[in-house]
């Protein structure tokens, strides 16, 4: 015969692989909640920042282009180079933040329903 103390040990083991799976199981979120208009509001927000951001990220491109077509001394040039590595970087970060942003209006829109 187990001990009882095993045998509680294996029943509450049991118990949680049986419980985590239920509770892994997504719960529909009301659309009008106060949590989900948040999460809108705060969506947007983002949305709108981010639009703004590529905004800003074109306009110093297109002033980079401008400014590689200029007449430069080696430090200026390694200064541009720099900045275009730093540009590459933004661009990353537009483009992930661009995907966080889907992703979370995804996940918004499957709780609505």
């Amino acid at each position: 015969m187990m001990p009882r103390w095993k045998q509680m040990a294996t029943v509450m083991l049991f118990g949680l692989l049986l419980a985590v799976p239920a509770g892994l199981i997504p719960h529909p979120v009301a659309a009008d909640s106060p949590d989900v208009q948040a999460a809108r509001t705060a969506l947007d927000a983002a949305r709108k920042a981010q639009q703004q951001a590529e905004s800003d990220y074109q306009a110093l491109a297109a002033h980079m282009d401008a400014v590689k077509r200029m007449q430069l001394d080696d430090m200026e040039k390694a200064l541009v180079k720099g900045t275009d590595q730093t540009g590459a970087v933004v661009k990353t970060l537009l483009v992930t933040n661009k995907q966080l942003i889907d992703a979370l209006d995804a996940v918004l829109k499957m709780q609505s329903k």
